[in-house]
């Protein structure tokens, strides 16, 4: 944990603009207007509304909101260290690879960057492990209770988790060993339970809004089944993953490979964890598979409710390899003080990869062990953590000052209108987070988080059409600075530039003509016009 608070003081500045649609949710939500956006528009425009609680609980406690998000994010994201190291422990065994594979997840770039950010993603990263966590060290009794509940309770920080319960649902049906009649019933009682966290959440947004479904199920992408379209979100979480894991997922590939090919797996797997390897190795793959079919708007942040699996399965793969390398198989002997430490799924226990047994001395084979598998796991550990840290202070940490120089931007504009324009005045815009917040003014947002109406105008490419309709006082629009002759006429007959500011933001993305990673500055610009009607 210590080294990802050191981690974490370079990107301390960061705030996304999304976080400030949390923030003004909250905000509304404290000051009487429910789950609004626009005071007096309810709208479920946040995914994340136990997110939103927390915040707005802190707010009535009397904290600033926006340090109340960073701390928060940070928090959470210390959390997910502490929940992994005890996951690592449990699957892995006690010693010093669990202790590696924490190591490689504290300094992730991906938690790194998003842990001061003041947004949800680390604590869904710590609700994921927390729910792995239940998977693997509850006897039956409390299992079966704890398990649907704490992913019930995780669907309120992140809709996708709606996905992991239908995985591990499927999994208690494909791999149970009761008759049928009784699997109905653990699966009915597991709906139910499942439901208990999310029943209250949901009849208030059916009763306010109309709706269990967010807005951003339909504003950030349609499944579609051209191939052309999945090309776009496929190429970004490859880049995510090639940033962020790219030693975990080699050694992953390479390692099953290796071990498929030698009969490893199938010598050291147990088959009594058949469900929970089913459920994560699912959910691993369903989670970016789902966002490419959908052809939604990603972004690396989304990614941290897999990362941490990825690591933790690269890591008990490394360890496999270099046991059956050593010609030091695991004994898989029981060790006698899980019967009361809870290890295991059902009424067995989990058997635990000995790492500690090799070590110790008593072991014939533990002078081998020594001598030729640690140097091994502290190579690749020290090639992980080189990698996340130049990923993190050489690409990632000149994006978000970029991304600081245009926010900042973003909040002048706010500050502006709240001091320029009257309150009843309409903003449209498509960032509308930053500005929505520090202005206190009706943000109509172009994307169509919080102003849903505007979706179909969206889908089809007719948003101008919508705001020859909505008629709102005022346009941000952002860009290249190229783009400004082509942005100006566009609105050249009804609209007056009143504010302008050029900066320029450093970042990495994906080029369009060739899909790789680029690194370089662009010159970019934010606009104010005034609308004429």
């Amino acid at each position: 944990m210590v080294v990802l608070l050191a981690s974490v003081i370079p990107f301390w500045g960061m705030m996304q603009d999304d976080t400030y649609i949390h923030l003004r949710f909250a905000r509304n939500l404290l000051n009487g207007y429910g789950m609004s956006f626009n005071p007096g528009e309810l709208t479920y425009g946040d995914t994340s509304p136990l997110w939103v609680a927390l915040l707005a609980a802190l707010g009535f406690l009397g904290a600033d909101l926006e340090a109340a998000a960073k701390t928060l994010s940070l928090f959470f994201g210390l959390v997910s260290v502490a929940i992994f190291h005890l996951v690592a422990r449990g699957l892995l065994g006690p010693g010093v690879l669990s202790f590696a594979a924490t190591l490689a997840w504290a300094v992730n770039p991906t938690l790194v960057r998003w842990a001061a950010s003041g947004m949800e993603s680390t604590l869904a990263a710590a609700a994921l492990l927390l729910c792995a966590l239940v998977l693997t060290r509850l006897d039956v009794g409390r299992g079966e209770l704890l398990q649907p509940l704490s992913i019930g309770v995780s669907t309120l920080i992140r809709p996708e988790f709606t996905g992991l319960f239908l995985l591990w649902l499927a999994g208690k049906l494909l791999f149970s060993s009761t008759g049928l009649r009784a699997s109905l019933v653990s699966t009915l009682k597991s709906c139910l339970l499942y439901t208990v966290p999310l029943v209250p959440w949901w009849c208030y947004a059916f009763v306010s809004f109309g709706t269990v479904v967010p807005n951003t199920a339909l504003a950030k992408g349609a499944y579609s089944p051209m191939l052309a379209d999945a090309l776009a979100p496929l190429a970004k979480v490859s880049v995510f993953a090639a940033g962020s894991v790219p030693v975990e997922l080699a050694v992953l590939v390479l390692g099953t490979g290796w071990l498929w090919r030698s009969g490893g797996l199938r010598k050291y797997f147990d088959r009594r964890l058949l469900l929970l390897h089913f459920a994560l190795v699912a959910w691993i793959v369903g989670v970016p598979a789902g966002y490419i079919l959908k052809n939604a708007h990603v972004t690396d942040r989304y990614m941290l409710v897999i990362f941490p699996l990825l690591t933790l399965y690269a890591f008990a793969v490394l360890g496999t390899v270099l046991f059956q390398m050593c010609k030091a198989a695991p004994s898989f002997a029981r060790d006698p003080q899980s019967e009361d430490c809870g290890y295991g799924y059902g009424r067995v226990q989990v058997i635990r990869a000995v790492w500690g047994q090799l070590c110790n001395a008593a072991s014939h084979d533990a002078p081998r062990f020594q001598r030729r598998a640690k140097p091994i796991l502290f190579a690749i550990l020290a090639v992980t953590l080189a990698q996340s840290l130049v990923t993190s202070f050489v690409v990632e940490h000149p994006y978000v000052e970029g991304r600081r120089v245009h926010n900042e931007s973003l909040k002048e504009i706010g500050v502006w209108l709240a001091e320029n324009t009257p309150p009843t005045t309409t903003v449209a815009i498509f960032d509308a987070g930053i500005v929505g917040y520090f202005s206190d003014r009706r943000v109509l947002d172009v994307v169509g988080l919080v102003n849903p109406a505007i979706i179909p105008f969206r889908a089809a490419g007719r948003e101008s059409e919508y705001l020859n309709v909505a008629r709102p006082d005022y346009l941000v629009v952002g860009g290249r600075v190229a783009d400004i002759p082509k942005s100006s006429s566009n609105w050249s007959s009804k609209a007056t530039v009143v504010l302008s500011k050029e900066y320029e933001m450093f970042g990495y993305g994906l080029s369009e003509a060739s899909m790789k990673l680029v690194v370089k500055p662009e010159a970019l610009f934010l606009s104010v016009y005034r609308l004429n009607w």
